[in-house]
């Protein structure tokens, strides 16, 4: 259970949303880009040693959103529109750059095969297998020449548009887990006027005769089988903003609720005074 109040005393207002910047968008989405492609690098480097099929396509996910959640930290990005198409951005590179780098892969390979066939042959006649395959010098073309040749899938040879379908599957599992660490991320107050995202900066446990004191400074109803409490602030870099405060117990069976407020610097004072007396 979570609720979220205003401060009634001074009626603070939650910090609004960050605002659309068009210096933070030309920054951003080309650096998600870049990004997007390291980790479609990063990704073709591992593949070669194990690559569970599947499970791997959400590992690279889960890699590319935890570092877009620690750059949106770094650089203070706050506008969620600009933060979203991004990480949008930077997964369908992600995805594109491993079949990208993968054509160049085999493109190399292939005229390495080539030269060595080349020096067989000049040595040994006609008596050899037969060439290998030589795959498009296009990307473009590279795509429906490699499903068409196929690939093993779970003990099967799979072609054509089994293919395909794979290849949709893992570019939306990266996605899915790009996202879903992104999103939540977002979730967290932004101060659009010094360009920062909240952050804890206080925290810890507190009796609950101070707990039921603060509760009551807050306005939340502290029930009689709370066995235990927290409280959390968190603001801003500069404390331009109102200051958020939480309150959490844990009741009787393990059952854990919640109150948030905006706090007025007058109400910030009283509290923070009661948890020093306690």
């Amino acid at each position: 259970m979570e609720t979220e109040r205003q401060d009634t005393l001074e009626s603070p207002s939650p910090p609004a949303p960050g605002r659309f910047r068009g210096a933070q968008l030309l920054f951003w989405v080309p650096a998600c880009l870049v990004h997007g492609g390291a980790v479609a690098w990063a990704a073709v480097l591992v593949e070669r040693f194990r690559a569970p099929v599947l499970l791997f396509s959400l590992l690279v996910g889960v890699v590319l959103g935890t570092t877009l959640v620690g750059a949106i930290r770094l650089f203070q990005v706050g506008n969620r529109p600009t933060i979203l198409l991004g990480t949008v951005l930077a997964a369908l590179v992600s995805v594109v750059g491993q079949h990208y780098l993968s054509h160049r892969t085999a493109c190399r390979q292939a005229r390495d095969h080539a030269n060595t066939f080349q020096l067989a042959k000049s040595a040994f006649g006609d008596q050899l297998l037969a060439e290998t395959p030589v795959p498009p010098a296009s990307f473009i073309e590279f795509l429906p020449w490699r499903a068409a040749r196929g690939f093993q899938f779970l003990g099967h040879h799979v072609r054509g548009a089994i293919v395909w379908l794979i290849w949709l599957v893992d570019g939306l599992l990266v996605l899915s887990a790009t996202l879903t660490l992104v999103v939540p991320a977002l979730r967290r107050p932004y101060c659009d006027r010094c360009r920062s995202w909240y952050a804890t900066t206080r925290c810890g446990p507190m009796d609950l005769p101070t707990a039921r004191h603060v509760a009551a400074l807050v306005e939340t109803d502290l029930p009689d089988e709370a066995t235990a409490a927290r409280y959390r602030f968190f603001t801003c870099s500069a404390g331009c903003t109102p200051a958020g405060f939480e309150l959490l117990w844990q009741s009787r069976g393990g059952d854990q609720s919640s109150a948030k407020v905006w706090l007025s610097h007058r109400r910030r004072n009283r509290i923070i005074e009661t948890l020093d007396r306690g």
